[in-house]
């Protein structure tokens, strides 16, 4: 009968490999915010740079926050995430983390993104900048090593060389250091300083330190070095790059002195600049007029002179020009023969009258600090200036206007390109290419080339004849940067615009197009493992979508109107190329929606489902499985707005008819195959049953047992509720682990499971049942009794009774215990009954097939049936053992143990005569006695001819009492003594059947002296061979210790004579020690008696004795000692054999000896060793040749043993004396 126990269980649960998984549903509102990104790195300029960062995101946001605090002038909307605005002073690199939230304000993103802001632009107001002197240092800007000596010449002075100097100049407390790199230099020019300290010298005066002074020797053909000078932020210098951090510097004044000759025909020294404002010549210069060089780019300032001016800083041979910004720029100089040039970053003195030039100039906005412009957009026109400026001075008519740039950042071709807004003819000019033709602008004709230098800056030119300077400015104001690519490649493009006139080139001035040109892109994937690896992504090519089978759509989120849709290439990649920023929805569709159409859904082929979308490659997704993704774009492309669809699985009903209803505590396997699911594009991983199964007791997965009602079987630990839901592991077409069901009726019945399938990709199937029909089941019945089987033999005797003995309060049950298809696993009390010392023991309504355990065991409580077999500890009444078990003619005996059992395999048929052999222990006793002290080697007999040593006693309830002819054990040896039988000493657990007490002896020993007993343990088998587990101790004590200790007793051949010693280490009335001599170890003869050297025969302390033997027995010889006490009494010490047979003639001389002992020995072949003891034995010469003697000048003197060891093992032995 199975009682049902009703629990409570948790509907909205999930268990999957026994741990609990709460299912939350999720309500497909909006889509939580993910995937946010910004640019990761931002570097601006301050009072510069117009910034504008915008995110890109996945889902909705309802806000966004920002920490910490942007640098000044930056803001930042928390409605839709964007950075903007102009910084107004430098920052250091910070991270800045923005979050994204969602409805609710619970579902958040965050990402990182890091801004810096620079100071490029530092203002000199015409401050000496130093390239010397004190606190200016040099470096070999290849090695980085200090340079100590400008004025020696070396690095430098070669082309590429690269001098860096340090601290030129600290402005608003920032130090400033410059890169000079020496770009060419003629062939045979030589230096005899590289950079001049010294303030004067050989025709030069008025030099300083702070001036950078090269002096050269040109060739007679004359010469040039061209330097390049780029000012960089103090300590940002590396020379891995040979770069560091350029800076502009505002307000600067070069003077360059000493324009002169040396004297020497054509030896007129010229100096070239460009990029300055303004330019200056002394009233009575003797320069010539400046000249424009094309070839360098650069103004020329020639001495119209070839003679030496002394005086360096003289208003004729003089220069001087002012920058409004200089960063990166170019000096020349050039002359023929010896040639010194001093170049003076500063104001420098007043010219005495001053001839000034302006120089044309360009500011492309004139809105911010420097000279440059910046725009931004996507492929739209970006004009070079803003509307209603005047961007261009100039005080005479120009030559030309040129836009130079570099052709790497040219990346899209023909599509890039210069316009001239307005112009009637001639307006587009490709980039990708050297142009020729010409422009048409407000009726004036401007003919354009171009041309690309060796290191790939292409420059555009414009030039007419009369150019004027409103001509110029109508322009560059018509000037456009255009990109029509599909995709524009985003970036800057650096385009530096220059005016000219015959003398000048205007500074540089950039103007920077920056393409912010976003696009989206992404993969519909064939995605069959879902979201398990937390990745929208392709498992493999094989099974991707063919071209145009899909199409992703964009949607308005504003009003759900279609803006566009894009088909899917072969493998599932779309893109929608550039589009504007904003937030677009994004839709899996089977077909093509038309522009403007309304559409919220998305839609999949047939059998298909949604497994997950993701903006990103890597792992994450939306949170929403719906074939929509939310889409935020700002800065950056969208590159992967990837979707994932699979197709699920799909699982049938099964039926299984006739199963045998187990019964009892039984359960039932649910075959192989039963479970049937499939997964056409991926693996089911997993089946899930949906709920307890209809019919079922309890549902058994694995080692857990899970109830809806019903009873908890005893044996286990604990029933685990039903929570709802369980997920089973699933390979290879079948549950990884077992999964059991026991019927809640016995007999006819039928359990069904319900049940889906998981795939790999973590999608759900339909659900199908597995129905199991059960049919009724055999039982048998099982009997038997318990007898008292005295001998053990497992046969019932005539004798032998039928019993059920129990202490008090007992009962003898018998348990039939199930071994297999139990709950729990283990071995189970099926049911169990007193058994009744006439009638034994039955079972009956036992179920067939299963393998069972009978077993007896006493005990005051009845065994719970369906308990753990385990749970019943082994108990026989006290002193009863189990001997035997005669299950219907299969005896098993010679036992010992109170768990006695039966095993019956598969039963099935009904069984009698399973019956049990018990039978009582024997018990054997004590013993404790007193004699008088026996001397060593004493022979105390065990069999009660001497009262005080009876026989080792013992009984046993049905064989009487035990001894002589029973079976002993000795348990234990004794301490001190030897336990002999029949003349042999004993050993632990020796069994001695037929015992005769009369063979069991106790022999004294040396180790007895001092003792006062000895004791060892022993016991009886009965007639069926069992002993009592607590085993009896035999004691025997006397009054008075053994007189005598004995220690070391040796007998040394030692010549012709036999050297006996001893020792005692306790004494009590002690006589003295006779010696004995026996040639057969049997019959002895006394040599003579060594009296106690004890005072009164007592002593504790170690005595020592000695015996010579002058007339050895030829052959073996024995000897031994008998210790004789003041009353008479005596003991025997071990024997001692001394050989007196060699083959060897062996003498030693002189004895006594002083320093050395001699050996005649007749064949020196048979000696292994020879050794020197002392009367001890201790070894204080050994060595394997002694034919020419032995020293014994390290010995003390006194006597010595002297030995001789033969091949065969035999030593002889020698006493002699050192005087």
């Amino acid at each position: 009968m199975k009682r049902a126990i009703f629990y409570s269980y948790f509907s909205a649960s999930l268990l999957l490999a026994g741990t609990f998984i709460l299912s939350v549903p999720q309500t497909a509102t909006a889509q939580a915010p993910t995937s946010l990104s910004y640019p990761a790195t931002n570097v601006f300029i301050a009072n510069v740079s117009n910034v504008y960062l915008a995110p890109n995101l996945a889902g909705n946001a309802a806000s966004y926050t920002i920490s910490p605090a942007l640098p000044s002038g930056l803001s930042f909307n928390t409605n839709t995430g964007v950075i903007s605005g102009m910084p107004l002073a430098a920052s250091a690199a910070t991270t800045y983390t923005i979050t994204a939230i969602g409805t609710p304000a619970t579902q958040t993103t965050s990402t990182t993104t890091s801004i810096q802001v620079t100071n490029n632009f530092f203002d000199n107001s015409y401050s000496v900048i130093s390239f010397g002197g004190t606190g200016v240092t040099m470096l070999n800007g290849t090695t980085g090593a200090a340079i100590t000596n400008s004025s020696t010449p070396g690095t430098g002075t070669a082309a590429n060389d690269v001098v860096v100097y340090r601290n030129i100049a600290n402005l608003s407390g920032q130090s400033i250091d410059c890169i000079v790199k020496t770009v060419s230099v003629t062939s045979g020019t030589t230096f005899s300083a590289y950079d001049q300290d010294a303030a004067s010298g050989q025709n030069y005066n008025s030099n300083d330190a702070k001036f950078f002074s090269p002096q050269v020797s040109f060739p007679n053909t004359g010469g040039s070095i061209l330097y390049n000078f780029q000012f960089i932020l103090g300590g940002t210098y590396t020379t891995g790059t040979k770069s560091g951090r350029n800076v502009t510097l505002q307000n600067v004044k070069i003077n360059t002195y000493d324009i002169d000759g040396n004297g020497t025909t054509n030896s007129n020294q010229y100096n070239e600049f460009g990029g300055f404002s303004t330019s200056e010549v002394g009233s009575a210069t003797t320069l010539e007029a400046p000249v424009y060089n094309t070839a360098t780019g650069l103004t020329t300032y020639r001495s119209s002179i070839s003679t030496n001016s002394v005086v360096v800083t003289a208003d004729p041979t003089r220069a001087r020009v002012t920058y409004n910004n200089i960063s990166d720029f170019s000096i020349r100089v050039g002359g023929l023969g010896t040639a010194y040039f001093f170049v003076d970053f500063s104001a420098g003195p007043a010219f005495a009258t001053a001839v000034s030039t302006d120089v044309p100039s360009v500011d492309l906005n004139t809105g911010v600090i420097g000279v440059g412009n910046a725009a931004g957009g996507c492929g739209t026109n970006l004009s070079f200036t803003p509307t209603g400026q005047t961007n261009i001075t100039a005080t005479t008519n120009l030559t030309r206007l040129q836009v130079s740039f570099p052709t790497a950042e040219i990346t899209d071709g023909a599509n890039e390109r210069l316009i001239v807004n307005q112009a009637t003819s001639g307006g587009t000019i490709l980039l990708n290419t050297d142009p020729s033709g010409s422009v048409v602008l407000g009726g004036n004709t401007y003919a354009v080339s171009g041309s690309t230098s060796s290191d790939n800056i292409r420059t555009i030119v414009f030039q007419k004849a009369n150019f004027t300077l409103a001509q110029a400015e109508a322009l560059l104001d018509a000037l456009q940067y255009n990109n029509n690519a599909a995709t524009p490649t985003s970036g800057a493009r650096n385009f530096t615009v220059n005016v000219r006139n015959d003398a000048f080139q205007s500074p540089n001035a950039v103007m920077t197009a920056t393409l912010n040109c976003v696009s989206i892109s992404g993969n519909v994937f064939h995605d069959v493992n879902g979201l398990v690896d937390n990745t929208v992504n392709a498992s493999g090519t094989a099974g991707q979508f063919a071209a145009n089978s899909l199409y992703v759509v964009r949607v308005n989120p504003t009003n759900n109107q279609v803006i566009d849709a894009k088909p899917i290439a072969a493998g599932g990649a779309y893109s929608f190329g550039t589009v504007s920023p904003g937030t677009y929805n994004l839709y899996v569709s089977t077909t093509n929606p038309s522009a403007g159409t309304s559409f919220t859904t998305a839609t999949f082929p047939p059998t298909y489902i949604a497994t997950g979308e993701n903006l990103g490659a890597g792992a994450g997704n939306d949170r929403l499985v719906d074939g929509k993704l939310i889409v935020t774009i700002g800065s950056q492309n969208v590159t992967n707005a990837n979707f994932g669809l699979q197709i699920p699985p799909t699982t049938t009903n099964s039926t299984i008819n006739n199963i045998n209803n187990p019964g009892g505590y039984n359960d039932y396997t649910v075959p192989q195959n039963t479970f049937a699911a499939t997964d056409v594009d991926g693996t089911v991983d997993s089946i899930v049953i949906n709920s307890f199964p209809t019919g079922a007791n309890y549902i058994k997965i694995g080692a857990v047992v899970y109830t809806n009602g019903g009873t908890c079987p005893p044996q286990v630990s604990s029933c685990t509720p039903w929570p709802g839901t369980v997920v089973v592991p699933f390979a290879s077409g079948n549950p990884s682990t077992a999964i059991s069901v026991d019927p809640s009726i016995e007999g006819n019945t039928s359990v069904v499971i319900n049940f889906s399938a998981w795939d790999n990709g973590r999608s759900l199937s339909n659900a199908s049942n597995v129905t199991l029909n059960f049919i009724g089941n055999n039982s048998y019945s099982l009997s038997g009794n318990v007898w008292n089987d005295i001998n053990g033999n497992g046969l019932r005797g005539a004798d032998e009774n039928l019993v059920a003995p129990v202490d008090a309060s007992q009962n003898l049950y018998a348990l039939l215990i199930q071994q297999n298809r139990t709950y729990s696993g283990v071995p189970t009390i099926f049911a169990s009954t007193v058994i009744n010392s006439a009638t034994g023991y039955s079972f009956s309504n036992v179920p067939a097939g299963n393998d069972y355990v009978i077993r007896i065991v006493a005990r005051a409580v009845e065994p719970e049936k369906g308990a753990a077999a385990s749970t019943v500890s082994a108990n026989l009444a006290t002193n009863w053992t189990g001997v035997s078990t005669n299950a219907d003619g299969t005896v098993t005996n010679n036992l010992n143990t109170n768990d006695l059992s039966i095993a019956i395999a598969a039963l099935s048929a009904s069984k009698i005569n399973q019956n049990f052999g018990i039978e009582r222990l024997p018990t054997a006793t004590n013993v404790n006695t007193t004699i008088a002290a026996p001397g060593i080697g004493t022979l105390l007999t065990l069999n009660g001819s001497n009262s005080a040593l009876p026989v080792p006693p013992a009984t046993d309830p049905e064989d009487g009492t035990l001894g002589s002819g029973s079976t002993f054990v000795v348990v234990s040896l004794p301490q001190y003594t030897t336990l002999k039988y029949n003349g042999v000493a004993a050993t632990p657990g020796q069994r001695i059947t037929n015992f005769n007490p009369s063979l069991l002896q106790i022999q004294t020993t040396a180790s007895t002296v001092g003792k006062t007993g000895t004791s060892f343990r022993f016991n009886y088998q009965d007639a069926a061979g069992i002993a009592n587990p607590t085993a009896a101790t035999y004691t025997i004590t006397w009054n008075t210790p053994l007189p005598v200790q004995l220690g070391a007793f040796t007998a040394l051949k030692t010549g012709e004579n036999v050297s006996l010693s001893w020792d005692t280490y306790t004494e009590i009335q002690n006589s003295g020690f006779s010696v004995e001599r026996s040639e057969d170890a049997r019959n002895w003869k006394t040599l003579g008696f060594v009296a106690s050297a004890a005072e009164n025969g007592n002593s504790n302390a170690k005595l020592s004795y000695y015996f010579n033997d002058a007339t050895p027995l030829t052959g073996a010889g024995y000897y031994r000692l008998k210790q004789i006490d003041r009353n008479q009494n005596f003991a025997y010490s071990e024997v001692k054999k001394v050989l007196f047979t060699t083959d060897l003639a062996i003498s030693i001389y002189p004895n006594p000896a002083t320093d050395h002992v001699s050996l005649t020995i007749n064949d020196w072949s048979k000696v292994t060793e020879v050794s020197v003891t002392d009367i001890q034995g201790k070894i204080l010469i050994r060595t394997t040749d002694a034919s020419k003697g032995l020293s014994l000048v390290n010995l003390a003197k006194g006597n010595y043993i002297l030995q001789v060891k033969e091949v065969n093992g035999q030593v002889s032995s020698f006493k002699f004396v050192k005087s």
